[in-house]
């Protein structure tokens, strides 16, 4: 699979109900490639902000494919905070 359809599985949502977008749910659908690293995205991600998001260490998560779907994880994460969320 492409890093561009990585892309296209990652699912996420985002909550603003504190005054402060944070990741409500997250996934990478249809990738059981991925499945381990989906789950420690999840656990790491689940109520933080995403202006805390560290992209540089989501995209070290190991998975047992390629690491194509951590990297598109962080790309697509990354592109969410630039137009969403401003780093303290």
């Amino acid at each position: 699979m492409s890093f561009d359809e990585y892309r296209k599985r990652v699912r996420f949502t985002l909550s603003d109900d504190d005054g402060d977008l944070r990741f409500r749910a997250f996934d990478i659908a249809d990738a059981p490639e991925c499945h381990g690293a989906a789950e420690i995205l999840r656990q790491s991600l689940l109520g933080r902000s995403i202006a805390e998001v560290d992209t540089t260490e989501i995209a070290c998560i190991p998975c047992s494919g390629e690491a194509q779907c951590v990297r598109a994880a962080a790309d697509v994460i990354a592109e969410f905070q630039a137009s969403f969320a401003s780093r303290r």
